[in-house]
């Protein structure tokens, strides 16, 4: 079968109560195997419909690297079927749900589950810093998919919520027990902390390796409310060598009130997360948790002690594709990138937080040995074939190359009003004055 002349569908994907997802190729591509996912919905329920519509309307104003992306957008009538159907056409994701993971793998372990999330925790933060903010409001491991390169996708929007508006919940649009209590009410206020508590639930799944059916969010509220134990099993007692950082930011953020969470998902991935990672001091650390409701009575309960030195640092990333020894790095000034120079010739850019290499600098004709930012994106580099090249390091352009005459470069800086770069080789020092648009 053929959708509007151009999408030849290949396969069913699923099948759920509100439609179908299919595989199809996009033939106006011209590419053999060029695939894109088809997103199809029975005309049966119009308020299925409504929320299909909602989440093509949504998606195709989205560009975020973990979110799908929108494509097409069209109705068109099957022979047999008497009403027109809409279609939605987004990016296919290859690979397997976060649940599927789960469900082969058991409990995974605490890194896999830092590092899968990066992406999702992106993407949220993303989403609720638009404005209007958009809440998700579905997040469980089934709508999380990894790709065969590991990373993240967060999809299915069909209940999300754009900030400022007003929604009328119903228990078949929150799902248990990732859904918090506010989801459950006929007038729930759901915003970025609803999200906080679904995500921190899918964590705290994916830790233990299964779901804990009978501690839905309205069964939690009422034991909690009438003093009586929380059916939500403590995840220490399921996974003893889960963290400590990571069992209190998931005892805040799965809170059955709301005030008790932190005050937003950037606040809970910082918690989250070894502080190192984050460049998040064990001050602010404590201040973020302090700021909740709940904060004075948890900060009692850990203790100091836990955040002493002694305990072990994580390892968060190992970048390779050098084809030589590192000899130099430094990060960009915003903290975003990471530079590095190596014996191999080159200069590399990485996305660090994704450990990815995002661009190669190339030009230098010996190893290079030192870096040196400047201002306005610009980067100097050294090298033991005795010229310093100056780039762009956002779009790796090769500005200037300034040859110097004292051998072989070991070392290079620049004033801090960037007005001046001084190289040091074997035979001494080489000082440029640099170009206006370069020093401001």
């Amino acid at each position: 079968m053929v959708l509007a002349n151009r999408y030849r569908i290949e396969k069913l994907l699923g099948c759920g109560g509100f439609g179908a997802v299919y595989l199809a190729t996009d033939m106006t591509f011209g590419q053999i195997g060029q695939e894109r996912k088809v997103a199809v919905k029975e005309n049966h329920d119009p308020s299925a419909l409504n929320a299909f519509l909602k989440e093509a309307g949504l998606l195709a104003d989205l560009h975020h690297p973990n979110l799908p992306r929108v494509s097409d957008f069209f109705t068109e009538q099957p022979p047999t079927i008497p009403q027109p159907r809409p279609y939605m056409v987004m990016d296919y994701i290859a690979g397997e749900e976060l649940w599927e993971r789960i469900q082969r793998q058991g409990k995974l372990s605490e890194q896999e589950v830092l590092d899968l999330l990066v992406g999702i925790f992106d993407a949220l933060e993303y989403l609720h810093g638009l404005q209007p903010p958009i809440y998700h409001r579905d997040i469980k491991p089934q709508n999380i998919r990894i790709t065969p390169e590991g990373r993240t996708f967060l999809v299915d929007f069909g209940i999300a919520k754009v900030g400022g508006g007003t929604t009328t919940t119903s228990s078949r649009a929150a799902t248990p027990p990732f859904a918090p209590p506010e989801q459950y009410r006929m007038a729930g206020e759901t915003d970025d902390k609803s999200d906080q508590y679904a995500l921190a639930m899918t964590i705290y799944v994916a830790l233990t390796g299964r779901v804990p059916i009978h501690a839905e969010a309205p069964k939690r509220e009422q034991a909690v409310t009438a003093g009586n134990p929380d059916p939500l099993e403590p995840i220490e007692n399921l996974v003893p060598e889960v963290s400590q950082r990571v069992r209190i930011a998931l005892k805040l953020a799965l809170s059955v009130d709301k005030s008790a969470r932190f005050p937003s998902i950037v606040d809970f991935r910082k918690a989250l997360y070894p502080p190192l990672v984050m460049g998040l001091t064990r001050r602010q650390l404590f201040a973020a948790i302090a700021g909740t409701a709940a904060g004075i009575s948890i900060l009692a309960f850990v203790g100091y002690q836990i955040w002493k030195w002694r305990q072990p640092l994580w390892l968060v990333a190992e970048l390779k594709g050098h084809g030589a020894g590192v000899t130099w790095v430094a990060f960009t000034p915003d903290g975003e990138k990471i530079l590095s120079a190596s014996h191999d010739k080159t200069v590399r850019v990485w996305d660090w937080r994704k450990s990815k290499c995002e661009r190669v600098l190339k030009g230098h004709t010996d190893s290079v040995r030192c870096l040196a930012l400047l201002k306005s994106n610009l980067l100097a580099s050294a090298s033991w074939d005795g010229t310093v090249r100056i780039w762009n390091w956002r779009n790796g352009q090769c500005l200037s190359v300034l040859p110097a005459s004292v051998g072989q470069l070991h070392a290079i800086v620049a004033s801090k009003d960037g007005r001046w770069l001084v190289a040091g080789g074997e035979q001494g020092l080489c000082i440029w004055q640099l170009p206006e648009e370069q020093s401001r």
